[in-house]
């Protein structure tokens, strides 16, 4: 091969190669570990509704996404709904005789728990006094008692008429014994207050117990979406959204906040890793980047958009839903995925390809995410979730420490694949 033809071919060659490298630098783990702590900082008081968090978490998303290369649709990048909200300013306490329980560690109080003061009086309730209580419908109102109800008696007890009238008119407080704790969100407060305890914090024999909570509903708080656009190569008004929400379940008081780490800081950073590869590998159709709030208090975040579109939905392709990105050790899992049978066989082969993850599951319909509004809108759309990890879930061990970003680089292969496949 003489020197002109050797040039001709390599050329050519060291392009490709040059463009290749440059494509695979468009990941990197160390600025995703990066987004991942800030969101998690205490600072951040969880991104909750509390201490500002939700904003906090907003602004500094914004600013990511303008490094990535987004831009805002409109003026800005913010897309302002408004939600109510019962929050906990101060740290709850709860102690008996022989102890102080720690919130978030032994007890939680219920998300629509009002504020309680006050000592009561441990009281077991089995199976048979339950059956005495919904025969006889004698249920008296005693403020200083606290029933302790097990798990499986809470499942039956609210499948009974009997719920109803113990929030009316039952104990003073009750308390469900768990082997776990999980918070959640709440727009509106009952009339009975509970907590739920760790079932090994609980004395086994009657007891005294003092407790402080304050709570607060709070109406019309102002949050907001943060939404970043990319202009595709055709220069089409046909979009792919790629979202992922950001806010998680805030704090109570000072003292105790959820990080909200897998659930669900890893998606947004998932998603910026996303935005920034799009900017410099241009895909066909536009794309629409959201970071969604309101998630963990109903998907209120996502209803406002489709409800409120800056895009018209029926040129919306696809949407792609990230939540849960820490891990993937034990593979995925994607809502949808035996709805949309056509984009799942697609994102199956990729990963088979490629070996990107050790399996891909397809789930039905479900709605349990931000993709779920897009779908019930007649939008095509997946919620991607990885598996494996310690299994920290909605409570106060979800921290950027035990996320190990296991699959993080195979996932965004795969799903980055996915995207440009379209």
């Amino acid at each position: 091969m003489n020197s002109l033809y050797k040039k001709i071919f390599i050329i050519p060659v060291l392009v490709f190669l040059f463009l290749q490298s440059n494509h695979s630098l468009c990941q990197d783990t160390t600025r995703a570990r990066s987004i991942l702590k800030k969101l998690t900082s205490k600072k951040m008081a969880g991104r909750g509704y509390l201490f500002n968090g939700h904003h906090l978490g907003s602004e500094y998303i914004s600013k990511e996404m303008q490094a990535a290369g987004l831009k805002p649709l409109e003026s800005t990048y913010f897309q302002e709904f408004k939600i109510t909200q019962n929050l906990f300013p101060k740290t709850p306490k709860l102690e008996f005789k022989t102890q102080k329980l720690l919130c978030g560690f032994d007890f939680i109080p219920a998300p629509d728990c009002p504020s309680v003061s006050g000592r009561f009086m441990l009281k077991k309730i089995d199976s048979i006094q339950l059956e005495a209580f919904i025969e006889k419908e004698n249920l008296v109102k005693t403020p200083y008692l606290a029933w302790v109800v097990s798990e499986k008696l809470e499942k039956r007890m609210k499948k009974t008429s009997v719920w109803e009238k113990v929030k009316a008119s039952g104990p003073g407080l009750i308390v469900f014994s768990r082997n776990k704790l999980t918070h959640s969100l709440s727009d509106e407060q009952i009339g009975i207050p509970s907590i739920s305890c760790l079932s090994n914090s609980i004395p086994k024999e009657d007891s005294i117990l003092k407790l402080e909570i304050e709570a607060r509903l709070v109406p019309e708080i102002t949050t907001r979406n943060v939404i970043g656009f990319l202009q595709g190569t055709e220069k089409s008004d046909s979009c792919i959204v790629i979202c992922a929400h950001y806010d998680h379940l805030g704090s109570m008081g000072r003292k105790v906040y959820f990080p909200g780490a897998n659930d669900n800081a890893s998606g947004i950073s998932m998603m910026l890793e996303m935005a920034h590869h799009f900017n410099k590998n241009r895909p066909r159709f536009n794309l629409l980047f959201i970071a969604f709030s309101g998630e963990e208090a109903g998907l209120l975040g996502s209803f406002f958009f489709v409800n409120h579109p800056l895009i018209p939905l029926e040129k919306t392709r696809f949407v792609l839903n990230l939540d849960l990105m820490g891990f993937g050790d034990k593979g995925a899992t994607v809502v949808n995925g035996s709805v949309f049978q056509k984009q799942f066989e697609r994102l199956k082969e990729l990963n088979s390809n490629n070996q990107y993850l050790p399996v891909i599951n397809a789930r039905g319909k479900a709605s349990n995410s931000d993709h779920y509004p897009f779908s019930e809108k007649g939008v095509p759309a997946f919620f991607i979730y990885t598996l494996g990890g310690p299994g920290y879930y909605h409570d106060v061990f979800d921290k950027q420490e035990s996320v190990n970003f296991s699959k993080f680089t195979p996932t965004f292969k795969l799903l980055t694949s996915f995207i440009e496949s379209f």
